[in-house]
């Protein structure tokens, strides 16, 4: 166990160096968002088959699809929304997580809610910070990296990424991703 904490750790922090120094390299391909929800709800229970249970909800759909396309590396973008639903899970004691998508003509916004533990107002300001952990989330397995990594690729696409929050209650992430201009 050991041995894999130290193993998510190292590649954890390797993700965070090569986003930073390679990022004109990054490939990129057009990615529709309503297709990465389905994806990010199947990875996570491939790789945790008694995490929480994912709902996603589609609130607004534009007519024209080319609205919910964003140009950006899948595995990056798949690897933050990843991060940001085991943390969901993780802190909720596996309780459903819902994952929602609004969509405009110039943004996208998906939302990851749980029913956790919530976080505190003033650890808010530090939950991106590499290596931080909230005082009522030291109980809980992990290292602090996860949530960093998922801002710096999101900040890569020009998307904003913020909580709301209230302890025991839950927490809601929601992020904001420009749409192409074709």
């Amino acid at each position: 166990q050991e041995a894999q904490q130290i193993d998510e750790i190292t590649t954890d922090l390797l993700s965070l160096a090569e986003i930073e120094m390679n990022y004109a390299e990054i490939p990129k391909e057009e990615i529709r968002l309503d297709e990465l929800l389905w994806d990010i709800k199947e990875e996570f229970k491939k790789r945790f088959p008694n995490g929480s249970e994912i709902e996603i909800k589609f609130i607004y759909l534009p007519e024209d699809p080319s609205h919910l396309i964003i140009n950006a590396d899948r595995h990056l973008l798949l690897s933050a929304f990843l991060n940001i639903v085991k943390n969901a899970s993780k802190f909720s004691d596996n309780k459903p997580i819902i994952i929602s998508l609004e969509s405009t003509d110039e943004f996208s916004v998906i939302k990851i809610e749980d029913k956790g533990i919530g976080v505190a107002e003033e650890d808010l300001k530090h939950i991106f910070t590499p290596f931080y952990r909230a005082k009522n989330a030291r109980e809980y397995q992990g290292h602090g990296l996860g949530l960093s990594l998922a801002e710096k690729v999101f900040k890569l696409y020009h998307a904003s990424i913020k909580v709301v929050s209230n302890v025991g209650e839950g927490s809601t992430f929601i992020i904001n991703l420009p749409v192409c201009k074709f």
